[in-house]
């Protein structure tokens, strides 16, 4: 018969990383690429065969490589033989076929990078303006820079210094950090660095059930599939968008004071460059929070580490759906002639748009001796050598 087979690969350094799930079949063929960084080259990295199952993945075998035993900067394209993992079981599990490169780095002492620390984090941020005009790979600096000032505990006041400066050269609200500046770059890469437990246990338990139930939703009549019943659509759509709006509402003592700080500092910003455009504090702080950070976990969940893996046809659609609808409604927008089928949620988003604005301005806010809660470990001296 044929499985489902994914590869989870673990290293100690990281968080573990997976491949797609390859679907019936005995021959998987992935051609993925995961990139480690690893301070210790004696431990070593498992590459852990699963079958995928709504029962619970099965292990199909696994196979260590110690990077030690690689030569450097030398590819190593091989088959590897899957082994159980106890040593009385010896049985051949089969094999799979492993492209590996193992590139060393030397990176010097903290101590070293000591001026260029001063030099970026100068309290007018004259390095960071420049390196944001110049580069052209602004996710990645904007990563670097986040790791930088969260471990130098300034975070909040590089972000917040960001922010303010595209707020003061913006003439119009309608495109406020609507493209890919470095200021959004490293609001994004922020939340996903101190969010993740905040993002998994708001909507992950929906994503979860989605993936599993695999619901059939379509609203698009074109679309629709012959004997499908609209109506039943439309009220699983509904009552899918109330069970997530309803995690996210009620998700404000859980968001970390670190994403807080930094959308109180954000409406305060628009309420002084837009006081005329009373709801822009609110668009302002979504533009984040919901397009970039809930609506694009529902709509790539693997890509937010929600889910091991990404979704089968239906799934997404049902995903793509939910995000339409969270995302209007954080734009304070019903749904126009552009979707048609689309109005049908427009009562939805009118129901829940004042839940919206008590929501954002509650985790607008940041109560009295509030902890800035923890981060995780960064290796500053990885991060100077990469910037």
């Amino acid at each position: 018969g044929t499985s489902d087979p994914f590869v989870e690969i673990r290293s100690p350094s990281e968080k573990p990383k997976r491949t797609t799930v390859a679907k019936k079949t005995i021959s998987p063929r992935w051609q993925e690429s995961f990139v480690f960084f690893l301070s210790d080259l004696s431990s070593p990295v498992l590459f852990h065969m699963y079958h995928s199952s709504l029962l619970g993945n099965n292990f199909l075998g696994e196979v260590t490589i110690v990077p030690k035993d690689l030569v450097h900067n030398k590819l190593v394209d091989n088959f590897f033989m899957l082994r159980h993992r106890t040593k009385e079981k010896k049985t051949n599990c089969g094999e799979i076929r492993l492209r590996l490169k193992y590139v060393e780095t030397k990176i010097i002492q903290l101590q070293a990078y000591d001026a260029l620390l001063d030099l970026v984090m100068e309290p007018d941020f004259t390095v960071i303006k420049s390196l944001g005009e110049v580069t052209s790979e602004k996710e990645a600096v904007a990563t670097i820079l986040t790791n930088i000032f969260s471990t130098k505990g300034r975070l909040e006041a590089l972000l917040t210094h960001l922010t303010q400066v595209e707020i003061g050269n913006q003439v119009e609200s309608a495109t406020l950090f609507r493209g890919n500046s470095l200021t959004t770059k490293c609001v994004d890469v922020s939340m996903k660095l101190v969010g993740q437990k905040y993002l998994e246990k708001t909507i992950g338990p929906h994503i979860n059930l989605i993936y599993s139930v695999q619901p059939d939703i379509e609203l698009d009549p074109s679309k629709l599939k012959p004997g499908a019943n609209a109506k039943k659509c439309l009220q699983a759509l509904n009552e899918l968008c109330e069970k997530v709006c309803n995690s996210i509402f009620n998700s404000v003592d859980n968001c970390p004071m670190q994403m807080r700080a930094v959308f109180h500092a954000l409406q305060q910003q628009v309420s002084e460059k837009f006081p005329n455009e009373p709801e822009c504090r609110y668009t302002a702080v979504a533009g984040f929070l919901f397009l970039r950070f809930f609506c694009a976990a529902i709509l790539g969940p693997k890509l937010f580490f929600i889910a091991p893996e990404h979704p089968a046809k239906k799934v997404a659609r049902t995903l793509t759906l939910i995000a339409k609808v969270v995302q209007n409604l954080a734009n304070l927008s019903d749904f126009g002639p552009k979707e048609p089928h689309m109005k049908q949620m427009n009562p939805f988003i009118s129901t829940n748009m004042t839940r919206l604005k008590n929501f954002i301005d509650s985790v607008s806010t940041i109560p009295p001796g509030a902890n800035p809660g923890n981060q995780p470990p960064i290796f500053l001296e990885k991060e100077c050598y990469l910037l």
